[in-house]
């Protein structure tokens, strides 16, 4: 155990930022160029043989954008892009292309009627996004290009497949439906028992800062914002009462780091990003341990000392993301919201695999969003284990 006030161990994957690295939003992250409108072959038209059946639907041409991206190495974790950062950055490449392709001087409009451009320039509100991460995108260079296609256009709804491709290999598939919160509020609505939060939110006043550089050093994105977390939930390893914690949860109050200073709040794309910002639920009880004393705990200290974790088989532990989905229930207000509740909890680990469900909050007490992930738990240093290239880390 290195003694107080020694400098944390670096990991191998921790990355190292000159002194004179700019900085990125989240705005500046997602930033897209488009790819000038090629033709996509069309498939070839069926056989007009009488013995060939009929398919169901006639194929025809999806509309699609193109799209590069410079995936910033300020939003990553260790050296591989944030997979919360990358749904955020789906999520407005469906924004941007369902923009683009509903405006009737867009150079290739698709052949779509004048009605449905009109009905597609309504949908402008995501409610939801899916993805599943198939291998590890790496920071620019090189640069990730992203294919966005409309897969149906319905009258209350869009749906837009998202992949992204780096060096010529897919990283990452999702499905992104936008829709129209305005309109949407004339549906029907039940009040259920559910619209507060069962559990106790705690009031933000009883929170205290988390600033700790050890694990921040890796999870270099986790900097982008500020934490407020319950006293109880920094005893890593115990419970309140003091005996050993099973409860594999994880509570934070959170908002830009940067909000004192451009008074810019989270929009409903940014919960792609929000819903995975956490440190994985099982670290609370057996991965990363932190010195704490009274001072950190009261918030007066910048930071604690990261114990190495020794994990299954004497190396670190790592995390993988299988899968993940955000159902965005609400649009922001003016301005955006400022802080939000992010609330996570596992219900299994087991086999080397464990579920994050997330809920998010916002200061009113009304759910803003709600999700999860599927995740593996491996054992061995993050990213260089088997098949780390082809993995994306959490």
């Amino acid at each position: 155990m290195p003694p107080a006030g020694a400098a944390p161990k670096r990991n191998a994957m921790t990355p190292i930022f000159p002194a004179n690295f700019t900085y990125s939003t989240i705005d500046d992250a997602i930033t897209l160029t488009p790819i000038p409108p090629v033709p996509f072959p069309l498939p070839s038209p069926p056989s007009s043989s009488t013995n060939s059946p009929t398919p169901p639907i006639q194929p025809t041409q999806l509309p699609t954008g193109l799209y590069t991206a410079t995936l910033p190495h300020d939003w990553c974790i260790g050296t591989v892009p944030h997979g919360g950062y990358l749904s955020t950055l789906f999520i407005h490449a469906a924004m941007t292309f369902s923009s683009a392709l509903s405006c009737i001087s867009f150079p290739a409009n698709f052949n779509l009627t004048t009605s449905q451009l009109a009905t597609l320039s309504k949908h402008i509100s995501p409610i939801s996004i899916h993805t599943h991460f198939l291998r590890a995108t790496r920071p620019s260079p090189p640069s990730a290009v992203l294919s966005v296609a409309l897969r149906k256009l319905g009258a209350g709804y869009s749906v837009f497949n998202v992949c992204i491709y780096q060096e010529k290999k897919e990283c990452a598939t999702s499905y992104v439906t936008l829709s129209n919160y305005t309109l949407l509020e004339t549906g029907f609505t039940f009040p259920s028992s559910y619209s507060r939060a069962p559990y106790l939110i705690p009031p933000r006043s009883e929170c205290v800062p988390w600033k700790n550089k050890a694990m921040r050093q890796f999870r270099v994105v986790s900097n982008k914002l500020e934490y407020r977390v319950p006293p109880q939930r920094l005893q890593y390893g115990t419970g309140p009462d003091g005996k050993a914690n099973t409860e594999l949860v994880v509570e934070q109050w959170v908002r830009w780091a940067d909000y004192p200073k451009r008074k810019v709040g989270f929009k409903a794309k940014d919960l792609g990003y929000i819903g995975d910002m956490y440190v994985p639920t099982v670290e609370m009880v057996v991965g990363i341990e932190y010195l704490q004393n009274e001072e950190e705990i009261a918030g007066e200290s910048d930071d604690g000392i990261l114990k190495e974790n020794k994990g299954e088989g004497g190396n670190n532990r790592w995390y993988p993301t299988l899968s993940y989905g955000m159902e965005i229930k609400r649009g922001e207000p003016e301005g955006g919201w400022e802080w939000l509740f992010v609330r996570v909890e596992s219900r299994a680990v087991k086999g080397g695999r464990m579920d994050e469900m997330v809920e998010v909050w916002s200061e009113e007490g009304e759910l803003v969003g709600k999700g999860g992930q599927v995740a593996l738990v491996l054992s061995g240093p993050a990213g260089e284990g088997k098949g780390a290239k082809e993995s994306k880390l959490t």
